[in-house]
């Protein structure tokens, strides 16, 4: 498979799961219910098209899960963090570590939580089934080139 066919899944991937951060980042109660489900919906309805076996609906969806939980807790250290960097923001002087330590602080997340959970869903899936995945977000997001009136609209 050409690189390019990697990167595509893998973003693909990444999407599903990084709709799963909005999912928990929307909020708490019904509405960040709402939004685990949609996100748990579509993650369905592909494991339904790549024809996934129960193992792999198995082994995904408790990856699935793991960054549900994954993405609550940070979510609340998120929560605890705002006023500080509120502070940062308003103060007479920027500080810069505390900006540079706050977006490590994400991307530590990213490598710890979502990558972990891709490598999980990569490892699932034989290679025709992440061929379809592929295909499936190519399919989803040529749709979506040129929007809002871009050059590629009709």
């Amino acid at each position: 498979m050409k690189t390019w066919k990697w990167v595509v899944l893998a973003l693909g991937i990444a999407g599903a799961l990084g709709a799963a951060t909005a999912a928990v980042a929307a909020g708490q109660g019904h509405r960040g219910q709402r939004f685990q489900k949609m996100i748990s919906a579509r993650i369905d309805h592909v494991l339904d098209e790549i024809d996934a076996t129960p193992q792999q609906r198995q082994t995904i969806n408790q990856a699935k899960d793991q960054l549900f939980a994954n993405f609550q807790a940070n979510a609340q250290a998120r929560a605890q963090n705002r006023a500080h960097l509120v502070e940062v923001l308003t103060a007479d002087k920027l500080d810069l570590q505390a900006l540079n330590d706050e977006v490590d602080a994400r991307a530590n997340f990213a490598k710890q939580a979502i990558i972990p959970a891709i490598q999980t869903v990569h490892d699932a899936l034989t290679p025709a089934q992440r061929q379809k995945v592929a295909e499936l977000v190519k399919q989803h997001h040529g749709r979506m080139q040129g929007g809002f009136g871009g050059p590629d609209a009709p």
